[in-house]
C-alpha cells in the first residue's frame, strides 16, 4: 500500500469537498493533484469503515464519497458489508424520505447488521421489513416504532430474526395479537418488547 497522509489530515480531506475542486481531487498549494478516492480504495474495508465512523454516520459518508472513483465505490461497498449498527430513524416521521427501496438496498449489502433503527420511517411497507428479516439474520435490536406495517412484517421478523433481544413496535397501530404471539413464540432470546400505542 502506498504511503498515506496522517490520519488527521486524511479525515480532513474526506470531509472537505470544496466546490472549486474537481470531484475526487485533493489539491495542495503548488502540489500535483492526487486522487484521494484511489488512495482510500487501497485501504481494507474495515479501515474505511473506521474512518467513516470517526466522522459520524458511516453509511452516509461512504455513499456521499462514492463519486470519488469507481475503485472507491467498490471499496465502500466492501466496507458496508462490515456494518453492525445502522440508524435510519427520523424524529419527525412525516419528514422521513426512507422508503422500501432504500431499506432493501441496505439489507442486501449489510448482512452483518446487529442493530437497525427504522423509527419514524412511515413510508416503508411490509416488503421492506420482510427484506430485513430475510437479509439480516444477526439482528439483536430492531426498532420499527411509528412504521406503517402490519402483522405480515412482524411475523416475518419473528421467523427470520431468531437472535432478537429487543423489538420496538410502539405506534404500529395495524398490528394485532397474532403478531405479538408470533414474536413471543419464535424469538426465545427476546428480553424487551415495546408495544405502546398498539391498540389492536
Amino acid at each position: 500500500i502506498p504511503s498515506l497522509p496522517p490520519a488527521g489530515s486524511l479525515l480532513a480531506r474526506m470531509t472537505d469537498t470544496p466546490e472549486e475542486h474537481a470531484p475526487g481531487k485533493d489539491v495542495g498549494c503548488g502540489a500535483k493533484e492526487v486522487d484521494i478516492g484511489l488512495k482510500l480504495a487501497e485501504l481494507p474495508g474495515e479501515i474505511l469503515l473506521q474512518l467513516a465512523e470517526t466522522l459520524g454516520n458511516p453509511l452516509a459518508l461512504l455513499v456521499s464519497k462514492a463519486h470519488l472513483s469507481k475503485a472507491f465505490c467498490t471499496a465502500a461497498r466492501t466496507a458496508q458489508a462490515t456494518l453492525t449498527t445502522l440508524n435510519l430513524a427520523c424524529s419527525w416521521a412525516y419528514y422521513s424520505n426512507i422508503a422500501d427501496a432504500a431499506v432493501v438496498a441496505v439489507t442486501s449489502a449489510c448482512k452483518q447488521l446487529m442493530s437497525l433503527n427504522l423509527h419514524g420511517c412511515y413510508k416503508i411497507t411490509d416488503a421492506a421489513v420482510q427484506a430485513v428479516a430475510s437479509g439480516c439474520k444477526q439482528l439483536t435490536s430492531l426498532k420499527l416504532d411509528e412504521c406503517d406495517i402490519t402483522d405480515v412484517a412482524v411475523e416475518a421478523v419473528a421467523s427470520g430474526c431468531k437472535q432478537l433481544t429487543s423489538l420496538n413496535l410502539c405506534g404500529c397501530d395495524n398490528i394485532t395479537d397474532a403478531a405479538v404471539e408470533a414474536v413471543a413464540s419464535e424469538c426465545p432470546q427476546l428480553t424487551s418488547l415495546e408495544l405502546g400505542g398498539c391498540d389492536n
